[in-house]
């Protein structure tokens, strides 16, 4: 008797622990609130600043030229390609990752036997390629209306306002679309799938890496870490997945650019033999 108790107790002990950090969440009030967050960060900067990468990358112009070309349109240009495709972006990502994330880590808490620091990971994996899955085509679309867009401000076009560049952000879209046909907006769309499958399994595993090497650190390990430092370990987990993720970051906005009929390959290639692998994957 004794020592069924002992072991029930020892396996108690197994699940409490498994289930210290990670709790049942709901996933439509975890995809609001991470959707709205993701949209709040957009109009403070990120947009901008992934916009500026993303034409960085394409361009190959240093930075300040980038921005400067961009920002001539003001705040125009500051929020360039928010409405409508950025907007359903951040709120597709969001609320995507946000209720997915929570939807496979409830189903791994309930109908497995999975240690904590895998749950992250896994349910990170099946999160991101569910966002990869719905981003795909809003990506694209935001793309090739960012490119229209470009073009525009290059021409010294002024913002119409947010109905005007709405408009003109569907006539770039179906312009795009009547040339190559609805399959204009699935260009890619395996690679988005296992890049934000890669991306989020590898910033949770960074972060589980950091915030458990942290904790060993400290005068009680059991204890774990106050909130501020699971801030940090978060910032510091999520800018070292950075190192193993960028080629693939790099390359998308290649895949889904205008290729003029070339493919993906003979694209590589040009861009191998101009810059190197190097300068070409980051």
């Amino acid at each position: 008797v004794s020592q069924s108790v002992g072991m029930a107790s020892q396996e108690h002990l197994r699940k409490e622990s498994r289930t210290a950090d990670v709790k049942k969440e709901s996933a439509a009030i975890k995809g609001m609130i991470t959707g709205g967050t993701v949209i709040t960060e957009m109009l403070l900067g990120g947009l901008f600043l992934e916009n500026l990468k993303m034409q960085k990358q394409l361009l190959a112009q240093p930075y300040p030229t980038v921005a400067r070309t961009m920002l001539r349109a003001g705040l125009g240009g500051f929020w360039a390609g928010f409405w409508p495709w950025g907007a359903a972006l951040g709120l597709s990502k969001g609320i995507v990752l946000g209720a997915a994330k929570s939807f496979w880590q409830n189903a791994f808490l309930n109908y497995t036997s999975v240690e904590k620091g895998r749950i992250d990971l896994y349910s990170g994996i099946l999160a991101g390629g569910c966002q990869g899955i719905v981003m795909g085509p809003t990506l694209l679309a935001r793309t090739r209306v960012n490119e229209g867009l470009r073009l525009r401000m290059e021409a010294g076009v002024k913002s119409e306002g947010v109905m005007g560049e709405f408009l003109i952000s569907m006539k770039i879209l179906n312009d795009a679309i009547k040339v190559d046909g609805f399959r204009t907006l699935t260009i890619g769309l395996p690679t988005m799938v296992f890049k934000r499958s890669a991306d989020w399994g590898a910033r949770f595993l960074f972060m589980g890496i950091v915030k458990e090497q942290w904790a060993k650190m400290k005068a009680d390990p059991e204890a774990g870490l106050a909130p501020w430092e699971r801030l940090v370990a978060t910032f510091l987990g999520s800018g070292s997945s950075v190192l193993v993720l960028q080629p693939l970051d790099k390359l998308m906005p290649i895949i889904q650019a205008d290729r003029g009929g070339k493919s993906v390959m003979d694209v590589l290639r040009v861009q191998i033999a101009n810059k190197g692998y190097f300068g070409c994957l980051w």
